[in-house]
């Protein structure tokens, strides 16, 4: 059985596609939680504001992000698939199409990076990394769904959703260097 028809078994869409609703809850939940925090707290601390207006030269942030489009795109991927008139509709064929690219050349290799580089320097020098000024807008739990929960995120997406080796990662590549462009201009 190929890696295609193994990914499309019903025993491996739900829980996949309980998988990209939890991301998405919990992405979503701390993403309001830290922007209503920064709408409080801005107004009185210079060294929030300096953060608030900097958050999105951030790698943990723009993953955050990818990994919230990740998830929609692989929900509405498995949603048309189980659907009779969607599964081979134009629209789940272009979804399709895509989805493997961005996690192979996006959503991977950006997930394992901010989560190593940040727990790297973190256990190294805390405040190089997350100055003790942000605890009041970045909380524990906060800290740990950006940095921490991202990786188990992409383990559950590798273990349900079998993918089948590019015959070329010339995508893949152009991808993650045009990515990577698009940050260092930011």
């Amino acid at each position: 059985m190929s890696s295609v028809e193994l990914s499309n078994r019903p025993s491996l869409i739900y829980p996949r596609m309980l998988g990209y609703a939890a991301t998405l809850v919990m992405h979503v939940i701390t993403s309001i939680h830290i922007t209503d925090t920064f709408t409080r707290e801005s107004v009185n601390d210079a060294a929030v504001k300096q953060f608030q207006d900097n958050q999105f030269k951030f790698l943990t942030v723009w993953n955050v992000y990818m990994q919230m489009f990740y998830a929609a795109l692989g929900l509405s991927c498995d949603v048309l698939s189980l659907s009779k008139e969607g599964k081979d509709s134009f629209l789940a064929k272009t979804l399709k199409k895509i989805r493997d690219p961005v996690f192979s050349s996006l959503v991977w290799p950006y997930a394992f990076t901010a989560s190593l580089v940040f727990w790297s320097v973190y256990s190294y020098e805390r405040s190089l990394i997350l100055p003790p000024s942000v605890d009041q807008t970045l909380t524990w739990e906060a800290n740990h769904v950006i940095h921490t929960a991202i990786v188990p995120v992409v383990v559950w997406e590798m273990v349900f959703r079998p993918r089948r080796k590019p015959e070329s990662h010339g995508t893949n590549l152009a991808m993650l260097y045009g990515y990577a462009a698009s940050y260092l201009v930011v």
